[in-house]
């Protein structure tokens, strides 16, 4: 067995779901926001739509079928309205925490 298909292995049957996203084009956005760089945090929470505007941006690339099963997605597609939905129930708080730490070189959703 190579290296890669035990990294596979591991991911695919862990029993902790796992997702992994390309947050290119969240840093893309931030980027154009200069007027947020002091306060992201602050900027997000007064601006919600924009934080809605930066959740759109994320891209899904990888899950394990646990992430599909925990969450009762069928689909990549159903399991990113899933996460957006629940984002939205926790007052967007957690991404908008997320995507300052990201800007500060964090790494929040590890």
């Amino acid at each position: 067995m190579s290296e890669g298909e035990s990294y596979q292995g591991l991911f695919e049957h862990v029993p902790v779901a796992l997702c992994v996203l390309d947050l290119a084009g969240v840093r893309e956005r931030v980027l154009e926001l200069p007027e947020a760089r002091e306060d992201l945090a602050g900027f997000f929470r007064a601006r919600p739509e924009e934080l809605g505007l930066l959740a759109a941006r994320i891209k899904l690339i990888g899950f394990n079928s646990t992430a599909l099963r925990l969450l009762g997605a069928e689909s990549s597609e159903g399991l990113l309205t899933l996460i957006a939905e629940r984002v939205g129930e926790t007052g967007n708080d957690a991404l908008t925490d997320g995507v300052a730490a990201l800007d500060r070189g964090a790494l929040p959703f590890v």
